[in-house]
Protein backbone atom coordinates (compact mmCIF):
# COMPACT_ATOMS: atom_id res chain seq x y z
CA UNK A 1 0.00 0.00 0.00
CA UNK A 2 1.20 2.99 -0.59
CA UNK A 3 1.21 6.23 1.71
CA UNK A 4 2.15 10.07 1.22
CA UNK A 5 4.14 11.20 4.74
CA UNK A 6 3.20 15.02 5.26
CA UNK A 7 6.02 16.71 7.21
CA UNK A 8 7.49 20.00 8.07
CA UNK A 9 10.49 21.40 8.77
CA UNK A 10 11.17 22.12 11.92
CA UNK A 11 13.50 24.59 11.64
CA UNK A 12 11.81 26.77 9.38
CA UNK A 13 8.37 25.81 10.21
CA UNK A 14 7.54 25.35 6.88
CA UNK A 15 6.14 21.92 5.37
CA UNK A 16 8.36 19.54 3.63
CA UNK A 17 7.39 18.24 0.27
CA UNK A 18 5.27 15.42 0.74
CA UNK A 19 6.86 12.19 -0.55
CA UNK A 20 5.21 8.30 -1.03
CA UNK A 21 5.96 4.88 0.65
CA UNK A 22 4.98 1.65 0.35
CA UNK A 23 4.26 -0.50 2.88
CA UNK A 24 1.81 -2.97 4.18
CA UNK A 25 1.11 -0.67 7.43
CA UNK A 26 1.28 2.90 9.11
CA UNK A 27 4.00 2.15 11.03
CA UNK A 28 6.50 0.26 8.89
CA UNK A 29 5.50 3.27 6.26
CA UNK A 30 6.17 5.61 9.09
CA UNK A 31 9.54 3.89 9.77
CA UNK A 32 11.23 3.96 6.21
CA UNK A 33 9.94 7.89 5.92
CA UNK A 34 11.45 8.24 9.00
CA UNK A 35 14.96 6.63 7.73
CA UNK A 36 14.57 8.31 4.31
CA UNK A 37 14.35 11.82 6.06
CA UNK A 38 17.39 11.61 8.60
CA UNK A 39 19.69 10.43 5.85
CA UNK A 40 18.57 13.45 3.64
CA UNK A 41 17.41 15.97 5.91
CA UNK A 42 20.50 17.66 8.19
CA UNK A 43 17.85 18.84 10.92
CA UNK A 44 15.50 16.55 10.69
CA UNK A 45 13.21 15.40 14.09
CA UNK A 46 11.19 12.45 14.23
CA UNK A 47 8.33 14.78 15.29
CA UNK A 48 8.83 16.55 11.90
CA UNK A 49 6.11 13.85 10.82
CA UNK A 50 2.55 15.08 10.74
CA UNK A 51 0.70 12.31 9.55
CA UNK A 52 0.44 9.59 6.61
CA UNK A 53 -2.28 9.04 4.26
CA UNK A 54 -3.23 6.32 2.47
CA UNK A 55 -4.58 5.51 -0.93
CA UNK A 56 -8.16 5.92 0.30
CA UNK A 57 -7.28 9.16 1.84
CA UNK A 58 -7.66 8.09 5.67
CA UNK A 59 -5.25 9.76 7.61
CA UNK A 60 -3.04 8.33 10.43
CA UNK A 61 -1.05 10.02 13.04
CA UNK A 62 2.20 9.10 14.27
CA UNK A 63 1.02 9.95 18.16
CA UNK A 64 -2.01 7.34 17.42
CA UNK A 65 0.23 4.09 16.34
CA UNK A 66 3.57 4.58 17.91
CA UNK A 67 4.33 3.33 21.13
CA UNK A 68 7.06 4.73 22.11
CA UNK A 69 10.28 5.57 20.10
Amino acid sequence: MKFTIIWHDAEDDQSGEPFEVEANFPKAAYEIADKRLRETVSRYVANDIECLKDGDGNYYYPQLFLKER
